[in-house]
């Protein structure tokens, strides 16, 4: 529930949460190309959501995530490769043959970064930290998907990080709630993101 994600994120180190919850939210749906990766269901379930929404009283808009900001998607797994093999280095060079396929597959895209390109791509970033406020000029958070559809059966795979992975890099609060069931019957959900420092609301 969104009561205990409060608790785990304020609440364990004494915060008192007073703010009041907005009556009429101002939401966007924002659409980028990445929408193209969820499945049929999963944009449906948002869809859905958002005009429940709108019929309940909030203010629901649609805007679209500017191009700048969405270039960052391709660049993430790049910047996340070079500074994981930063982080990784004592264990890449001591016990790199017990990390997963999957891990040494993500290290390896770090491979050839040039310390000048790693600190381009920390300002790419930072310019997009601040160009991102002007999304929330008259919105409250943004509707996103948090994966490609239901979750996956099992617990070997996790599922993509590509639905998540720009807005952790833009330092974003973001919250995934459950909102409908999959043709398997097993959860989807959607990403409410908010405003820079904006965790508490």
């Amino acid at each position: 529930t969104v009561e205990d994600a409060a608790l785990f994120s304020f609440g364990l180190h004494g915060v008192r949460l007073t703010q009041s919850v907005a009556l009429r939210p101002r939401l966007a749906v924002c659409m980028s190309k990445q929408w193209e990766h969820a499945r049929p269901e999963m944009v449906e379930a948002i869809e859905q959501l958002a005009a429940q929404a709108q019929r309940d009283g909030a203010h629901v808009v649609r805007i679209q995530l500017p191009e700048d900001i969405e270039a960052l998607v391709e660049m993430q797994p790049r910047l996340f490769a070079f500074e994981a093999r930063q982080s990784l280095a004592h264990e890449r060079a001591h016990h790199s043959g017990r990390f997963s396929t999957r891990l040494q597959q993500r290290l390896a895209g770090g491979e050839g970064i040039t310390p000048q390109e790693y600190l381009d791509m920390r300002q790419r970033a930072a310019r997009a930290r601040q160009a991102v406020q002007a999304l929330f000029a008259d919105v409250d958070g943004l509707l996103y998907p948090p994966a490609e559809g239901e979750a996956d059966k099992g617990l070997k795979d996790s599922g993509s990080p590509r639905f998540g992975a720009l807005w952790s890099l833009l330092h974003l609060p973001c919250i995934s709630l459950p909102i409908a069931r999959g043709p398997q019957g097993l959860p989807m959900g959607t990403q409410v993101i908010g405003a820079y420092g904006d965790d508490e609301r």
